[in-house]
């Protein structure tokens, strides 16, 4: 299990009712996604091997296909706090 795997893991924990859809690269080198929806509010992170995850608020549908995320952290507890954030 890599790391954005286990990070669905712990949020399905963490909001049971939570619609999570993971996407895996096509190839091994490439970028994960994770979106993840509650009670109207949604985030995306992005992940690839030994990088960052990138995060980022969708809730209001004003962030473009293609920008950077809005946040960026290497450390998988600060990446699950800022997903909380937005979420709760």
């Amino acid at each position: 299990m890599n790391s954005i795997e286990f990070l669905k893991q712990e949020l399905s924990h963490i909001y049971a009712d939570a619609v999570l859809t993971l996407t895996a690269p096509l190839n091994a080198s490439g970028v994960w996604f994770l979106d993840v929806g509650i009670n109207g509010k949604k985030a995306v992170i992005q992940w690839s091997d030994g990088n960052t995850f990138g995060i980022t608020d969708i809730t209001n549908n004003d962030h473009g296909y293609g920008e950077a995320a809005q946040f960026e952290t290497k450390g998988f507890l600060s990446a699950l706090q800022q997903i909380t954030q937005i979420l709760d």
